[in-house]
């Protein structure tokens, strides 16, 4: 080489050392004008093309020097390299594995070669040469960077961590290394940790788009749509054309309940190809946006381009789900859980699917014997739990210490029914510890703050871990909320986290062997019931505490002399076809009457109000007696306002209503229901015992048709007792103070049975009894 070939050689380094890839390009430019076969000027000059994003010009720099120069491993793996880039993915292997064949010792093609078979989801060979290429360059930190990502695909999660780390002892700046530690730790529910990594990731590569997207996710998996859009449009802002990204924006956009979110999703499916996920999105931002359109078949086509996407099979069950088709939803939540065992949404969609069972009443397998069989299925996948050190008595300061775990204390109906409770519990007595889950604080969740002793967030904590921290604090019971609904984390009493362990506000058994106790009351648990427990039961005198809303409207009585008016407010999952037989049939004899159906916007869409008409129509009803409110949430004391229209409402089966039953109550609307065997059928039926309104408890589904029409009859009589029917609710249903003296004694009790050695597992002990009447 002449002295003016080493100048230009020196100008072309020194473009690519600054990132200048036009003067790099122009110097290599000069070179092979110099030498047109220069084999590091012709590989530099393709290296600074493929910079540019020049991919023709890359391609043909790189098989120019190839040609030139003979079959070089080095070039070829370049070549390998620009093909990849281009999409050539065939011609990218072939490339790679003939740089092997010529130079075994080349690390770097080993690790292309990783790369672009994780690109293929071909996770096997992925790890095979990502593990070859860091055993010839062991200072390769892509190559470690390339095996983690390999074994994060297998789920070797403590591998994925070590090899991060160690590609990071390489290179600290390294912004793909950073950014796949986070995935770990947001895997592993650690959100604190993931942010940090992608933060750092952030801070050394300002251009690293990866490291945006995800945190946009962190912040769309906490409710947070307004942060996450910020995050998601910096990333698309630096890769525009990415599937991933603005499909992310698009699930943003459906939280804001924001009427771009199907146009986003269409961008994400036209930018996607065969990915499954933009379709998943376009079909549920189609389905709140009421586009008249069945989603369920966009739904099919998005597993037709992925049929091992079991996100997809979810959110195809959750619209099964909200349509009321269970059979359907639970084919494929247990579709969902073949591809993935450890699919925690399915686990959680497939138990509940039983909850809105349609079977009828005294059948040999009921719905809670079901519930219970596939809860323990699932459970028995999970780790068991170690044997832990429990507080085996009381603090000096003789309080018990009671652990609430839930998600739900914020603008849930479980934290109004709960807020009572925890101000009137008696700190001399008790010491209360919350253990919460909450994706989206609100000001109920402050009101909670305010009033315990300790507050700890276990939000992104796995189960063990959470479990750890409750038994670190010697907590002596712990009351797991409404286990089954929601993100609640019932499972967190497999590790045992205290010595008792209660279920409460829940509606079936949870199937957990270490939950010791639920609670319910005479009504809920009756004596004689056959449904299976795996919990031990403990009855209150009454369960259901009310909270009167402060904005409660004043009572206005529709016109006797008009038409029969029934309503329904509750979720529509719950409207089985055994309902709408039901109700077809009141209809049918009562041809004027009208039936009001609302559920926050549930009812925009079009596949829900069509299986409603349709099967009421069946029955016999005509369908212009259906009237749909497709309004979204509304304050309280607005949709409560919507009772003064109605003459009878009608409850659900097999799943009651509850905050609904009680809200037509207290606005004096009867209710009309019918209790089947199981827990979760005897909510509204609790109700109407508590005040004294039993002869609204049908017996059989023909009761439940002559209840409905006797009642619509008797409206007029009915609507002169409204006032008196709020009394009786704000007399008998919302001493909160005396609610919490039973549940107190009850803690009491178990307690002293703890401490007598009579907890064990497996025996019937004897009934715990609080004082008190109705």
């Amino acid at each position: 080489m002449n002295h003016a070939d080493d100048e230009c050689l020196k100008q072309v380094l020194a473009g690519i050392r600054d990132r200048q890839w036009d003067r790099a390009l122009l110097a290599c430019r000069r070179l092979l004008i110099l030498c047109p076969d220069h084999e590091e000027g012709l590989r530099l000059s393709g290296f600074a093309a493929f910079q540019m994003q020049r991919g023709e010009l890359a391609q043909r720099l790189s098989r120019r020097a190839a040609t030139a120069n003979g079959s070089s491993a080095a070039l070829l793996n370049d070549l390998g390299v620009i093909f990849k880039a281009a999409g050539r993915w065939t011609d990218a292997e072939y490339c790679y594995r003939r740089s092997m064949a010529l130079e075994p010792s080349l690390g770097d093609a080993a690790s292309n070669l990783g790369n672009l078979m994780a690109s293929l989801r071909n996770w096997h060979y992925a790890a095979v040469h990502s593990r070859r290429a860091v055993l010839l360059r062991p200072d390769h930190a892509e190559a470690w960077n390339n095996l983690a990502n390999a074994c994060f695909a297998g789920h070797r999660n403590v591998a994925v961590r070590q090899y991060c780390l160690a590609a990071l002892i390489l290179r600290p700046a390294f912004a793909e290394a950073l950014t796949n530690l986070g995935n770990i730790q947001h895997r592993l529910k650690d959100r604190r940790a993931a942010t940090r990594q992608y933060l750092r990731a952030i801070a050394v590569d300002s251009q690293h788009a990866d490291a945006f997207n995800n945190m946009g996710n962190l912040c769309l998996e906490q409710e947070l749509p307004n942060e996450a859009r910020l995050w998601l449009r910096a990333a698309l802002a630096l890769v525009p054309g990415r599937a991933e990204v603005a499909n992310n924006l698009s699930s943003a956009a459906r939280q804001l309940r924001d009427t771009a979110a199907a146009e986003q999703a269409r961008k994400a499916v036209r930018l996607g190809g065969d990915l499954s996920g933009p379709l998943c999105n376009l079909a549920l931002a189609l389905q709140m946006n009421d586009s008249g359109l069945d989603v369920r078949g966009i739904l099919v086509t998005a597993l037709c381009k992925q049929p091992d996407d079991e996100k997809a099979f979810c959110n195809l069950g959750k619209i099964f789900s909200e349509f009321g088709e269970m059979p359907m939803a639970r084919r494929c939540f247990q579709r969902a859980l073949a591809i993935q065992p450890d699919f925690r949404a399915a686990q959680q969609n497939l138990v509940a699917c039983d909850l809105y069972s349609d079977d009828e009443p005294q059948c040999p397998l009921p719905t809670g014997r079901r519930s219970l069989g596939q809860q323990g299925k699932h459970l028995a996948a999970l780790p068991k739990a170690v044997p832990v050190r429990l507080p085996a008595a009381l603090p000096t300061d003789g309080r018990l210490r009671i652990g609430y775990l839930s998600c739900d204390l914020r603008d849930h109906p479980v934290a109004y029914a709960m807020l009572p409770v925890f101000r009137h519990h008696d700190r001399r007595a008790f010491s209360v510890h919350v253990y919460a889950d909450v994706h989206k604080p609100d000001r109920v969740t402050e009101s909670f703050r305010q009033t315990v002793d300790h507050w700890t967030d276990v939000t992104g904590l796995e189960d063990d871990a959470t479990a750890a921290r409750i038994r670190a604090d010697n907590i002596h019971i712990l009351v797991c909320l409404a286990g089954h609904f929601d993100d609640n984390r019932p499972q967190v009493a497999r590790w045992r986290a205290a010595p008792v362990q209660i279920s409460l506000h829940d509606v079936a058994t949870s199937g957990i062997e270490e939950m010791d106790y639920i609670v319910g009351d005479p009504w809920l648990l009756p004596r004689n019931s056959a449904e299976p427990f795996s919990e031990r039961q403990l009855r209150l005198p009454r369960f259901y505490l009310a909270s009167i809303p402060d904005t409660l409207p004043a009572i206005d009585s529709p016109d006797a002399d008009g038409p029969p008016v029934f309503s329904c407010f509750n979720n529509p999952s719950k409207i089985t076809p055994t309902v709408l037989r039901l109700w077809g049939r009141i209809l049918a004899r009562l041809p004027e009457a009208r039936l009001i159906l609302k559920y926050m916007d549930s009812y925009r869409a079009a596949p829900l109000r069509r299986r409603i008409v349709d099967a009421i129509a069946e029955a016999g009803a005509s369908p212009e007696q259906v009237t749909f409110i497709p309004a979204g949430r509304e304050p309280v004391g607005d949709f409560l306002k919507r009772y003064n229209s109605i003459h009878v409402a009608l409850d659900t089966l097999p799943f009651s209503g509850s905050t609904t039953s009680f809200q037509a109550l207290l606005m004096g609307v009867p209710v009309v229901a019918w209790p089947w065997d199981r827990m979760v059928s005897r909510w509204t039926t609790a109700l109407l015992h508590m005040l004294d309104l039993a002869e609204l408890v049908a017996k059989d589904g023909d009761q439940y048709v002559e209840l409905a029409l006797r009642l619509a009859k008797e409206r007029a009589e009915w609507l002169s007792r409204r006032g008196d029917l709020r009394q009786r609710i704000q007399e008998r249903l919302c001493d909160a103070a005396a609610w919490t003296r039973h549940l107190e004694r009850l803690f009491k009790a178990v307690w002293l049975r703890h401490e007598n050695g009579s907890a064990c597992h497996g025996r019937q002990p004897a009934p715990v009894k609080t004082r008190g009447g109705r």
